[in-house]
């Protein structure tokens, strides 16, 4: 089979599995719609409210189009299952590599947002309530996790915001896919499906010697 048959094909029982129903969504998507409801007439409060709605719908979109793309990837397995390995490595180059990509990335990123969003909610709230500190507020490409640290104490959930966030793209994810996301930025990442990499590897011993690897990633 060709290229472009080989590609139709694929797309076709791709369909298929998806009018069978057969592979149920990770979740339900959450609500698009999220509306504040603020002061009339109070600039201050105006502000923050269209922080809170903006920041909102885009962390919602975040998390719906990861389940979407999580469930596009369920699917395509199941429809990959009646060809060949060959054609199989043709098929995800073509259909699921991207979105693969884009999931085994989207923890962090997504981390970073809900920390940059609840920081900049924190210095806004704090502005309206008189609590707000000069030496507290950092520029927008400074924010991370010990801004947040710092902000998230004076507020009743704070605890609860923090204790949430250290749990996304926590140890156990970046275990279970070694480190995927960071090697794919700044080194060399596995292979998503087919082939080796990171063969030689250097380490420093605890007695401070070079010590050379021999292997592979899976």
């Amino acid at each position: 089979m060709d290229t472009q048959k080989l590609l139709q094909e694929a797309y076709r029982r791709y369909w298929s599995v998806v009018e069978s129903r057969s592979v149920v969504p990770p979740c339900q998507f959450l609500a698009y719609e999220y509306k504040v409801a603020h002061p009339a007439g109070a600039v201050q409060h105006f502000f923050y409210a269209t922080m809170e709605e903006e920041f909102t719908r885009e962390l919602i979109n975040n998390i719906n189009q990861l389940a979407s793309n999580t469930h596009k990837l369920a699917i395509w397995e199941t429809a990959l299952q009646e060809f060949s390995e060959d054609e199989r490595l043709e098929i995800r180059y073509e259909f699921t590599r991207v979105i693969l990509y884009y999931c085994l990335h989207q923890p962090y990123e997504y981390r970073q947002r809900l920390i940059y969003c609840s920081a900049q909610l924190c210095f806004e709230a704090a502005i309206l309530r008189g609590k707000f500190d000069r030496a507290n507020l950092v520029e927008d490409r400074s924010i991370k996790y010990s801004t947040l640290e710092k902000l998230a104490p004076q507020w009743n959930t704070g605890a609860n915001l923090l204790e949430v966030v250290s749990r996304i793209n926590d140890e156990e994810y970046t275990v279970s896919t070694r480190n995927y996301r960071n090697k794919s930025q700044h080194q060399i990442a596995p292979g998503l499906e087919y082939g080796y990499t990171n063969r030689t590897t250097r380490m420093i011993t605890p007695d401070n010697k070079l010590a050379y690897t021999y292997g592979k990633t899976d």
